[in-house]
């Protein structure tokens, strides 16, 4: 009899990383198997990201989860008998992560499967910083999966502290308890970085078999609460991507999201999309096929197709332009959100910085500045005198108890981080410059979307020199921070373009 492994894991838990690794270990071991990928959405972007496992060893099949429970017992049933014509050695299941255990087992016991079939691990991925607080039917869904599992595989356990996983294996036993299941033992948990996985481990968890779980099921049936919103071939960058997350996962007018994954295309290639809410993966794929789908409970969407159709028709310039020089330039003085005017050589920077854009015939349909006196007069000299939209996210970095201090005279943790960016943190006291990309970020998104639909439009905007590298980071996520270390002059002047839901990359230009 074939033996038949489930790879279970709640949304986003990385069950296809893991199906990846464990699928390569099976096939090193000579085996042919067949892996079968079910999952909550309309269009199934999973299997697309196991493609490079194609091969006369290893076969991918899939099924479409957005349909009642009998139907898609009835597609899994199908899809096993012509699975078990194939002579595989051993076949793999990634179903959903909103998955009713009860189905795997019913189905496998069904004749003739049960002739043919018979059940071998079940391996359960739980991300080791789980939500402190999740719906009770994603708990349900954690807890029996984890009850089933011979093998618990705790994902992203590097990049989690001692403290996250001690809560997260504490949420995975209270969670069992409103089941009244068993305690799960420490002895079916494996928590390690899975590039230190072993052969020897894997061995381990393809012999983990599974225990016949015994606990009360808190869900009825197909009514769990949980949907998908799916929109193909989006019209996006990778930066609205990130953006267009951070929007669904903070506001709860969208409804409750767990997921965002799938597929888009940018300056001619593909990019393989998953986000959770404390991660975002953007990373090259050969996948050629546009899909982004939103998994969550009481999804609102209406609101959600607004904000992907939002702005997606007109051509917005915006022009990003560091305020002249200040005194305090002049002097490599820390001045922050000191409310220092330009100087003569500031106010002559500005000038030509307008005489420039006169040159191009370049007109402003709006403008927005920091609210400091230096960039409002950058702004007000570039723009020939038009009316000034203020907003806070356009200040400058907050330097705290370091502002007004030269760079010649900083305290060693403030001089260690100016000297580089990317590897000393911002001290303490000073504001991180994630939250400086972040509110720069949030600002350009804010501008596109509410421009008029459809419109062509060109906007200037005046702030400061980190603030500036904080927006061209957002634009550029990709970069590794190689903005953080550029020198930005004064008035210098970046572009970026929202075209299609999305903003180009910045450009430099040479005024």
């Amino acid at each position: 009899m074939v033996k038949i492994d489930l790879i279970t894991g709640f949304l986003g838990a990385g069950k296809t990383t893991f199906i990846k690794r464990y699928a390569e270990y099976l096939l090193r071991q000579g085996l042919r198997i067949g892996i079968l990928v079910y999952d909550h959405g309309a269009v199934n972007v999973d299997v697309p990201m196991l493609q490079d496992l194609r091969s006369d060893a290893c076969e991918l099949e899939s099924i479409i989860g957005d349909c009642d429970a009998d139907s898609h017992r009835r597609r899994f049933r199908t899809k096993l008998i012509s699975m078990g014509m194939s002579g595989y050695d051993r076949i793999l299941i990634e179903p959903s992560g909103i998955f009713d255990m009860d189905e795997f087992f019913d189905v496998l016991h069904d004749a003739p499967l049960d002739q043919w079939f018979e059940a071998g691990s079940v391996i359960a991925v739980v991300d080791a910083r789980l939500e402190e607080e999740l719906p009770k039917e994603a708990d349900f869904y954690l807890a029996s999966q984890a009850a089933w599992a011979g093998r618990i595989l705790l994902s992203r356990a590097q990049l989690a502290t001692e403290e996250e996983i001690r809560h997260t294996l504490q949420h995975l036993q209270r969670a069992a308890d409103r089941i009244h299941g068993e305690a799960i033992s420490e002895d079916r948990i494996i928590c390690k970085d899975w590039n230190e996985l072993t052969e020897n481990d894997y061995k381990q968890i393809m012999n983990s078999g599974y225990y016949p779980a015994d606990y009360v099921k808190t869900i009825a049936g197909s009514k769990t609460g949980f949907s998908s919103f799916t929109c193909l071939d989006p019209s996006m960058t990778r930066a609205r991507f990130r953006s267009l997350v951070k929007e669904l996962f903070q506001h709860e007018r969208y409804g409750n999201i767990f997921r965002v994954k799938g597929f888009l295309e940018e300056n001619g290639k593909w990019f393989q999309l998953n986000a959770t809410r404390k991660d975002t993966l953007v990373k090259e794929t050969s996948m050629t096929r546009g899909a982004v789908i939103v998994i969550g409970s009481g999804l609102q969407e209406t609101a959600i197709r607004h904000l992907f159709d939002t702005n997606t028709g007109g051509s917005i310039k915006i022009f990003l332009i560091r305020h002249g020089q200040t005194r305090l330039n002049t002097k490599a003085v820390l001045q922050g959100r000191s409310d220092e005017p330009m100087n003569e050589q500031g106010i002559a920077q500005a000038e030509h910085a307008a005489e420039w854009f006169r040159q191009q015939g370049i007109r402003f349909d709006a403008v927005y500045s920091s609210p400091l006196i230096r960039a409002v007069k950058t702004a007000e000299i570039v723009s020939g005198g038009a009316e000034i939209l203020k907003d806070d996210r356009l200040l400058e970095m907050d330097y705290g108890p370091y502002e007004g201090i030269s760079y010649y005279h900083l305290p060693p943790e403030a001089a260690w981080f100016f000297k580089d960016f990317v590897n000393h943190p911002a001290p303490e006291g000073m504001e991180p410059l994630q939250h400086v990309t972040e509110r720069m970020g949030l600002f350009l998104e804010d501008i596109a979307r509410k421009a008029p639909a459809k419109s062509d439009m060109t906007i200037l905007v005046a702030t400061h020199a980190i603030a500036l590298k904080g927006a061209l980071e957002h634009l550029t996520p990709e970069s590794g921070g190689s903005f953080w270390s550029k020198h930005l002059g004064n008035c210098a002047v970046y572009m970026t373009e929202w075209q299609g839901g999305g903003f180009t990359l910045p450009v430099e230009c040479a005024i």
